[in-house]
């Protein structure tokens, strides 16, 4: 692929440096999984027993070369520069598990388990650059990182009847977690040790022959993966690169959900969900010409959602359906030094067609449109996608089918960023 940059003083149209990269990204990988499984049901109501463990090696070698034209109008006559990126990956996964579940009565059924995980992750990133032929390695910049996460945990559950129609489901789950992140290049290493509880709830109840009520409650945790805690360096061209944050905390969401159901086809929710430790992808200036794509963790988010769900018979064999969704929702967060609240109200319309001609032919239509919207300082402008498809239908064993995707090619996402002065 190809990539541009070009940078201008102001608002005027005079551009003092411009770059034309070519980019070649290359990567072998390779997975070995394994698994070993045991059930046992013992006599009577005794229940059921499983165990499983699970081995997983995965290895990647990548790499990522850019070749770089520079024009600048201050310095003219640069010589064309080069930029390599080697990293070999070795991800080892080993995980055991005991679920057991019995009914404790007529009505209600336990279930409950332990489970621990150990992942070792080791990244060996070379970086080497100069003059196009003439490459050499950069110390400061290459870095070898590694990863080490162990978690223990634990859950048990209640499933069950209350009175004729109320069905309820209970549970919680604890997790320790314990995590070591050691940059060898840096002699940087960061330790952590955390103990997490998560309840979750689930009540559905039907009111009548067409009306139907659920509630739902859930807390969970969203850990970075190894990548956003490696703080090796990814390269779009010279001027803009991507890299891990090994200080990056995992996200916390509580959600909570009221849906109502009408003849098992009309469909509508009121959501809302309260996240601490934000983990957001946030671009900020090193230079005046250089600029990092890093991970952080952003305050604190809240949104309450309305979504409506139905289908929709337009013509005899042509149906819709239709899902909306609004969403309030309110950032908080300190930028730069500058603490700052973003409240936005946005939308999104999701509706899929199916069109039978006959003769075994089918069709279908499905496209999506949103509001512009922000997230933390993000800023993204109106869009939207339509995708076609067609099928044909040869007897019992086969079938053809055509698919466009993004017919109109107005999927185009150009995000723009508003930072404090």
């Amino acid at each position: 692929g190809t990539a541009s940059s070009k940078f201008q003083k102001d608002d005027s149209d005079i551009t003092y440096l411009q770059a034309q990269t070519d980019k070649t990204i290359g990567s072998i990988s390779a997975n070995q999984i394994g698994n070993i499984n045991l059930q046992h049901s013992f006599k009577g109501k005794g229940g059921e027993l499983t165990a499983d463990l699970d081995f997983g090696r995965y290895t990647r070698d990548y790499s990522n070369t850019l070749l770089t034209e520079t024009i600048s109008i201050e310095n003219p006559g640069q010589p064309d520069t080069g930029l390599l990126i080697e990293m070999p990956t070795t991800i080892d996964i080993r995980t055991a598990k005991v679920d057991y579940n019995r009914s404790v009565s007529s009505r209600w059924k336990m279930e409950a388990g332990l489970k621990t995980s150990y992942v070792a992750s080791d990244n060996d990133m070379t970086l080497s650059q100069g003059e196009a032929g003439t490459l050499v390695k950069v110390d400061t910049l290459s870095n070898h990182f590694q990863y080490t996460e162990q978690v223990y945990a634990g859950y048990a559950s209640f499933s069950g009847t209350i009175g004729e129609k109320t069905q309820v489901q209970a549970g919680l789950r604890v997790e320790h977690t314990h995590s070591v992140g050691n940059s060898l290049s840096f002699d940087q290493v960061v330790t952590r040790d955390y103990i997490n509880f998560f309840p979750s709830l689930f009540i559905s109840r039907p009111l009548s022959k067409n009306h139907s009520l659920t509630v739902s409650y859930s807390y969970r945790i969203d850990r970075p993966n190894y990548q956003y805690l490696n703080p090796a360096r990814s390269y779009v061209d010279p001027y803009i690169y991507s890299r891990g944050n090994p200080f990056l905390n995992p996200q916390y969401t509580h959600s909570l959900e009221l849906k109502h159901g009408f003849k098992e086809k009309l469909f509508t929710s009121i959501g809302a969900s309260f996240v601490d430790d934000v983990v957001f992808y946030v671009i900020q200036p090193v230079d005046s010409i250089r600029t990092e794509r890093t991970p952080d963790n952003f305050g604190t988010a809240q949104s309450y959602n309305l979504t409506v769900s139905f289908p929709i018979e337009v013509l005899k064999g042509w149906n819709m359906q239709v899902n909306v969704l609004g969403v309030y929702s309110q950032f908080d967060y300190t930028y730069l030094d500058v603490p700052t609240t973003v409240e936005q109200i946005s939308g999104r319309l999701n509706a899929s067609n199916t069109i039978v001609f006959g003769h075994g032919w089918t069709g279908e239509v499905t496209g999506w449109v949103s509001t512009p919207g922000v997230y933390i300082i993000h800023e993204t402008p109106w869009l939207g996608s339509v995708d076609l498809g067609i099928q044909k239908s040869i007897g019992s064993a086969l079938k053809a089918k055509l698919t466009l995707q993004d017919v109109f090619h107005s999927n185009k996402y150009m995000g723009k960023i508003n930072a404090p002065s």
